[in-house]
C-alpha cells in the first residue's frame, strides 16, 4: 500500500496532467434523467434528494455527498483521478475489501485518488462537496489512469447546481396541478358524472424555485360542501407515494347532486403553508341536449361506407359535455343515404371528444337528414348530399373593387346537376390573369376559398377555376373604386358624339344604332361587357354576352349594332359586377 501512495503522488505532477485525455462522448448511467455524464458518480445526498439536479444552497456551509454510481459499470484495470471546480472536496470515506478502512480513496490538496482495482461502492465510497457562497454550479471530473502506460482518460463529469436559498423554496409556478377521469391524471378534464361513476383525479407534483422535487403535505378541500359523496376525497401526502418524491393524488367522487365546485389545495412544510391556485371540477346532471354537426357535407353517390360522416356531442342543462350511451342515428331518407349508430365508446363525454356517425351513398343522387336519439332527446337534423359529377363552378370575389397591393378572398362554388355541393374534397384548380393567390383547398360543402394579392397596377383580374373537367369564371375591378351602376345611352347612326338619350330607337333595315356604355374614369382602359337580350312577341330573353370593348380615358364604349331583319332588342353593359341600365332599339 506505501508502494501505491508512492506511485500515486508520484502520478499527481505535470507529466501526468500532461497524459489526460478527454474521451470523444460521456457514457450516461444510472437512472433515465440523472444530469450526470459519468460512470462512476452520483448524488447520494444534498438539501434537496434528486438524481437529475443534486442541489444544494449557496450559503458556502453546505455539503453535497457523492457516491458511487450504481449502475455504473467500474473497471478493474485502472486506478481513480477526481477533481472539482466550483465548489471544494473537503472530505472522503470509503472502504474496500483487503484495504484499511477509507484507504481506498484518497484526498491529497483537494484532489482525490483511489488505487488499481477500487471498485467505487454506492453506500460506503463518498466524497463531500462543500458549497460556494455564491450561486452557480459545480464540475466534478472523473479520469481513469491506465494500470500499465499510466495515461489518464477523462471519463466523464458531474454538474452540481448550487442555487440562491430562494431557489429551494416551494414554487407553484415550478409545480404542477393536474385535474384528470384516469389515475395519474392522463385524461385531462375537469368533469365526472355526479353519482361517481367515474371520479375526478387531482394529481399534485411539488417542485421548488430550482425545478427539483419537493416534499410536502397537501391537503385538500372542496366548496360547496355536498357535492362530494362521504368517502369522496382521499387524501396523500406528497412524499414519496408510488416511489415518485414530491407527488401526491386524490380521488373525488360525485354525491348524485350535479354542479360545479371549487377544490383549494394547500402545502405545509414544516410550519409554513403555501396556497395553490384553486381548481374548478363539474359533476355532471342527465343529457339535456345533444348536437349534431357535419364533418362531411357531400359524398359521390354509390360512394360505399364512409367512417366519421355525421359527429355529434350531448350536454347537460347547464351545457356540460356528458357520456352518451345508446345513441342511435336515422337518415329520413334511406334509400339514399344510410347511417349506422355508433357504438357506446365512440364517445366519452370529454369536451375534446365527440360521437361518430358511419355514412353510406347508395347509387342515386340525392340528400337526406341525420338525426342521433337517446332516450328522449334528439339532436338537431343535419343534411348530407349523395352528389352527382360536377356541372356547374362559379366564381366569385369578396369584393367586386380591390385596391392595388389589396387582398381579397376567391370563393369557387362547385354543384352537381341538381344544384346539390360536389363531394367534399374535390380537387380545385385555378389560374388568375393578374396577381396572385394562395392555393384553394380541396371542397367542403361545395365549396373552396383562397387568399387572393391584387397587382399593384389597375385593371381587371379574372380567376379561372377549374373542378373535375368544368370551368367557371369571376372577375374583379382593381384600381379606383367603380360607380354602383353606369349610364346606357343610345342615337341612331355610327356616332360618337350623339345627341345621346335613353328613349327607344327605331332603325330602318341594316341600318345603325349606337350605345354609348359609361363608367367614369375609373374604367379606363377596363374591359365592358355587352349584354344583349331579344323581344319575342311579349316575352325577353335573358341578357346574354354578345361581345366585349375596351374603355376609353373617360371610361366610355361606343357599341354600333345593326339588324337585317325585323328585331326588338335591348342592350346594357356590365364591367366586373357593375351593371348599366338596359336599353332599347327596334329594326322594322
Amino acid at each position: 500500500m506505501k508502494i501505491w501512495k508512492k506511485a500515486v503522488s508520484a502520478l499527481v505532477t505535470a507529466s501526468l496532467l500532461a497524459t489526460m485525455t478527454a474521451s470523444a462522448a460521456f457514457a450516461e448511467q444510472g437512472t433515465a434523467g440523472q444530469s450526470d455524464q459519468t460512470d462512476d458518480l452520483n448524488c447520494f445526498a444534498a438539501a434537496v434528494i434528486s438524481l437529475a439536479t443534486c442541489s444544494q444552497v449557496a450559503d458556502g456551509i453546505s455539503t453535497v455527498t457523492l457516491a458511487g454510481d450504481w449502475d455504473g459499470d467500474h473497471g478493474s484495470s485502472y486506478s481513480y483521478y477526481i477533481t472539482a471546480t466550483g465548489a471544494s472536496i473537503i472530505s472522503v470515506a470509503g472502504d474496500c475489501s483487503g484495504c484499511d478502512p477509507g484507504e481506498d480513496f484518497v484526498l491529497t490538496g483537494g484532489i482525490v485518488t483511489a488505487p488499481t482495482g477500487a471498485d467505487i461502492n454506492h453506500v460506503e465510497d463518498q466524497i463531500v462537496l462543500r458549497a460556494p457562497s455564491a450561486p452557480g454550479s459545480a464540475v466534478v471530473s472523473v479520469y481513469h489512469i491506465d494500470g500499465t502506460t499510466g495515461i489518464a482518460t477523462l471519463d466523464g463529469t458531474l454538474t452540481i447546481t448550487f442555487t440562491a436559498t430562494s431557489g429551494l423554496a416551494l414554487s407553484e409556478a415550478k409545480s404542477s396541478v393536474k385535474v384528470g377521469t384516469a389515475p395519474g391524471c392522463a385524461t385531462a378534464t375537469t368533469a365526472a358524472e355526479a353519482d361517481g361513476a367515474p371520479s375526478i383525479f387531482l394529481c399534485v407534483t411539488l417542485k421548488t424555485a430550482n425545478n427539483t422535487e419537493a416534499n410536502g403535505a397537501v391537503a385538500v378541500t372542496l366548496t360547496p360542501v355536498g357535492l362530494i359523496s362521504d368517502d369522496g376525497v382521499s387524501f396523500a401526502q406528497a412524499s414519496s407515494e408510488d416511489s415518485v418524491v414530491g407527488y401526491a393524488e386524490f380521488e373525488i367522487k360525485g354525491s348524485g347532486l350535479p354542479g360545479t365546485g371549487t377544490v383549494g389545495i394547500s402545502v405545509t412544510q414544516g410550519s409554513t403553508n403555501t396556497p395553490f391556485t384553486p381548481k374548478t371540477v363539474t359533476f355532471t346532471g342527465p343529457l339535456a341536449s345533444i348536437t349534431a354537426t357535419n364533418k362531411i357535407f357531400a359524398m359521390a353517390k354509390d360512394d360505399g361506407s364512409t367512417p366519421d360522416v355525421v359527429r355529434f356531442t350531448a350536454k347537460d342543462a347547464a351545457g356540460n359535455f356528458v357520456e352518451l350511451l345508446g345513441a342511435t342515428a336515422t337518415s329520413s331518407a334511406t334509400t339514399i343515404l344510410t347511417v349506422t349508430s355508433p357504438a357506446d365508446d365512440d364517445f366519452d363525454g370529454a369536451s375534446t371528444d365527440v360521437g361518430k356517425i358511419s355514412a353510406d351513398c347508395a347509387g342515386t343522387a340525392g340528400s337526406a337528414t341525420v338525426t342521433v336519439k337517446s332516450g328522449t332527446i334528439s339532436s338537431n337534423a343535419v343534411t348530407v348530399y349523395c352528389s352527382g359529377a360536377v356541372a356547374t363552378v362559379t366564381v366569385v370575389f369578396s369584393s367586386p373593387t380591390i385596391v392595388p397591393g389589396g387582398t381579397a378572398t376567391i370563393t369557387v362554388e362547385a354543384k352537381d346537376a341538381g344544384g346539390r355541393p360536389v363531394d367534399d374534397g374535390s380537387l380545385v384548380s385555378a389560374i388568375l390573369s393578374a396577381g396572385a393567390a394562395t392555393p384553394f383547398g380541396n371542397t367542403s360543402n361545395g365549396k373552396s376559398t383562397a387568399t387572393y394579392l391584387a397587382p399593384f397596377n389597375t385593371g381587371v383580374v379574372t380567376a379561372l377555376a377549374t373542378v373535375g373537367s368544368v370551368n367557371g369564371t369571376g372577375s374583379a375591378n382593381v384600381g379606383t373604386t367603380l360607380p354602383g351602376t353606369g349610364t346606357n345611352a343610345s342615337a341612331l347612326g355610327v356616332t360618337n358624339s350623339g345627341p345621346f338619350d335613353t328613349t327607344t330607337k327605331v332603325a330602318g333595315l341594316s341600318k345603325y344604332v349606337t350605345f354609348k356604355l359609361s363608367f367614369g374614369s375609373g374604367a379606363a382602359g377596363q374591359t365592358v361587357t355587352i349584354l344583349r337580350a331579344t323581344k319575342t312577341g311579349t316575352t325577353w330573353s335573358a341578357f346574354t354576352a354578345v361581345t366585349s370593348r375596351i374603355a376609353d380615358g373617360s371610361g366610355n364604349v361606343y357599341y354600333y349594332v345593326r339588324s337585317s331583319s325585323a328585331a326588338w332588342l335591348s342592350f346594357q353593359g356590365k364591367l366586373t359586377t357593375v351593371l348599366t341600365p338596359a336599353r332599347q332599339a327596334r329594326w322594322l
